[in-house]
């Protein structure tokens, strides 16, 4: 996978370092490796500025929490709707914004129409304005899911609550 990424980075005029530190950054956040690559190898498809990953990873993370679906599957639904623009699968990760008429608004704004570079950076800051909603999420549920197994730790234990 590694290979076929420094392929793609190399067709898209990106530094292999740039796109390994950008699947480093996916990583950190707490993506597996293959995700990360995968993660990398979109945003490079989408023209898409790989400083980009390491936020939609976090947020993939948050997203990932609410729906109870991998990090993986968040930022591949993340992408899916920043490229095509169909919101519908962001609503069961709580992301609650309608692409479309945001790109329709900014063109009446604009008095014309956007290019896909435009569409695209458009479609990522209306995700990431309301994915910050998110922030925290996947914190959260961990500490419930620690929580509760401490508590069935204690039930286990005693033979009752505490």
């Amino acid at each position: 996978m590694s290979l076929s990424m420094a392929a793609l980075a190399k067709a898209h005029g990106v530094s292999a370092e740039a796109s390994n530190r950008a699947v480093q950054a996916v990583k950190n956040v707490g993506s597996g490796t293959q995700d990360a690559i995968h993660a990398v190898d979109r945003l490079m498809v989408a023209d898409m500025n790989l400083s980009k990953a390491e936020g939609l990873a976090k947020v993939a993370k948050d997203a990932a929490a609410i729906e109870n679906i991998t990090p993986g599957e968040a930022l591949e639904k993340l992408l899916m709707a920043i490229e095509s623009g169909a919101s519908r699968g962001l609503r069961t990760m709580g992301i609650f914004v309608d692409l479309n008429k945001e790109v329709d608004r900014q063109e009446k704004l604009a008095g014309r129409t956007l290019d896909e570079n435009e569409v695209r950076r458009l479609r990522y800051n209306a995700v990431m304005r309301e994915a910050a909603k998110l922030q925290g999420a996947a914190t959260a549920a961990t500490g419930i899911a620690e929580e509760r197994d401490r508590l069935e730790t204690e039930v286990t234990r005693t033979g009752r609550r505490s």
